[in-house]
């Protein structure tokens, strides 16, 4: 069974963490499962590699690294509306 736990602080989490609690409408102190975040990590990053021509199971170059922040930025600001 999956240990249930609270969202912390957006404000005190890197920022992919905070990306992924804005995706999900989660705020401090709201309860998640610690795999709902690696689930939406790996779905966002292969969604990102496809739209770069990688294959899912590629590793990313630290710049490709700093583009996919990017490319979740903007895609948490266009299904959410939100941008910090």
């Amino acid at each position: 069974m999956a240990e249930i736990l609270r969202a912390p602080n957006p404000d005190e989490c890197q920022i992919r963490f905070k990306y992924f609690m804005i995706d999900n409408g989660l705020k401090e102190g709201d309860a998640y499962r610690g795999y709902d975040f690696i689930n939406w990590i790996s779905e966002v990053g292969a969604e990102y590699k496809k739209s770069i021509g990688k294959h899912y199971l590629d590793i990313l170059t630290p710049h490709e690294q700093a583009k996919f922040t990017e490319f979740i930025r903007i895609r948490v600001k266009g299904r959410t509306g939100v941008e910090r």
